[in-house]
């Protein structure tokens, strides 16, 4: 009678411990508001904003729903390409994305272009693979061709 009862209440605390264990979190994918199932980067800005980088467009994410950012025929919002690859955020707070084609940043409602330069100071367009605010304030940008620069932005 012991032995069944211990067993019992064995079945019962590993029954619920898995249940414990259970995901929680919630699923966003292209049937859940995202732009794109490739995503290549998650960031938490100061304020609490969440940036998705994906091969169709930024997504930013406020807490309920999501803005999708694209490239548009007209162009408006500055940005020059659909593939996201990199975030990061500036000493000023403003974001830096890194793209297939350059550096931009985010000055006020518009990404603005970054000039880079080659090692001949030749105004280059590269694909950027990651971006990083270094503890002096610069922003580091690894490049595909180009290798690693670093980037004092003053836009």
């Amino acid at each position: 009678m012991i032995s069944r009862l211990k067993f019992g209440i064995l079945f019962l605390v590993c029954f619920f411990s898995t249940l414990a264990w259970a995901q929680n979190g919630k699923l966003f994918n292209t049937d859940n508001q995202l732009s794109s199932n490739l995503a290549t980067q998650v960031f938490q800005d100061s304020n609490g904003f969440i940036w998705i980088a994906t091969r169709n467009g930024l997504n930013v994410y406020d807490g309920y729903n999501f803005m999708v950012i694209r490239k548009t025929y007209n162009n408006s919002n500055g940005l020059n390409s659909n593939y996201i690859n990199c975030i990061t955020q500036d000493e000023k707070e403003r974001i830096v994305l890194g793209t297939n084609k350059s550096l931009l940043i985010l000055n006020g409602k518009r990404f603005c272009n970054v000039p880079m330069l080659d090692s001949r100071n030749k105004p280059i367009n590269t694909y950027v693979t990651q971006v990083s605010r270094l503890h002096n304030g610069d922003i580091a940008v690894v490049t595909s061709g180009y290798g690693i620069m670093t980037k004092k932005i003053d836009a």
